[in-house]
């Protein structure tokens, strides 16, 4: 596995070392990737499930990430075409980053939520952390079996569940189904201590940035691209908008993103209870 060639720039949003990331590799994803999704009418996941997995794993395969914007990142995807996991796939997915040598961290998305393929459920794994997993917690219920907590210092509301492996699938797939009740998308954070971080999404397009942003994103992360179609260019214009961008993104910026495309961190307990579905205040 090679690492993925990188410059961060780190800004500080609140208590959060936010990663600014400028990867010269995000030139093929321009010209090869967006033209794809452009004239594919076809899943690219149904397309690859008969190719060989990196590691053989029960449900799930992993190919390597195309386009991958995190050190060793490797796609992950089931064979059935639906948008999403189930609680048993969840527990799955937070098994398989516990099972994989240095895989620290997974992220899982849908469609609302910057997700390029929405309708196959799939998430990537990688030996990188992000860096909202490293903030203070604080703690809104603990019953034995599971906890919930609220991660400190950062825009945007993300909650913590931490619990055994199974129990985790399930609590998570309660709140995800009743975040989508409230038409709310989400991102999921796993990460290798056995917890998953969830963050509701009102929005996946940041007009401030102009563009798509996701996982990573909410994560501590934002690899810079840009959206304009690119097919006939020179890729050295689109390396040089690319590092323009990279360039010029303010710590405004993407306080500005947050604002945009998730939940305010000032939101009440209460507020809380409503989204997820849990009474945080018994």
């Amino acid at each position: 596995m090679n690492s993925l060639i990188k410059y961060d720039r780190t800004v500080r949003i609140m208590e959060l070392e936010f990663k600014i990331r400028f990867i010269p590799s995000f030139v093929k994803r321009v010209k090869e990737w967006n033209k794809k999704l452009k004239k594919s009418e076809s899943c690219p996941f149904c397309e690859r499930w008969s190719e060989t997995s990196v590691l053989d794993v029960p449900l799930f395969k992993i190919i390597e990430n195309d386009y991958p914007f995190m050190n060793n990142q490797f796609t992950v995807f089931g064979e059935k075409h639906m948008q999403f996991f189930n609680s048993y796939a969840i527990s799955s997915a937070i098994s398989l980053i516990d099972m994989l040598p240095n895989c620290r961290s997974g992220g899982i998305q849908i469609k609302g939520s910057g997700a390029t393929v929405p309708y196959h459920a799939h998430f990537s794994i990688s030996d990188e952390i992000y860096p909202i997993c490293t903030l203070r917690r604080e703690i809104l219920v603990d019953c034995g079996l599971f906890k919930i907590s609220r991660i400190l210092g950062v825009p945007h509301l993300a909650l913590v569940i931490s619990a055994d492996v199974a129990s985790l699938g399930v609590i998570t797939n309660k709140i995800l189904e009743n975040l989508y009740k409230n038409k709310l998308s989400y991102n999921v954070l796993m990460t290798e201590k056995h917890e998953i971080i969830i963050v509701p999404r009102i929005n996946e397009n940041s007009n401030t940035l102009g563009r798509k942003i996701g996982i990573s994103f909410v994560g501590g992360i934002y690899p810079c691209c840009v959206n304009a179609s690119y097919s006939e260019e020179d890729p050295t214009i689109i390396l040089n908008d690319i590092y323009q961008h990279w360039k010029n993104v303010s710590d405004r910026d993407i306080l500005q993103a947050f604002k945009e495309t998730t939940i305010s961190f000032e939101v009440n307990l209460q507020d809380i209870s409503n989204i997820i579905g849990f009474d945080l205040n018994r």
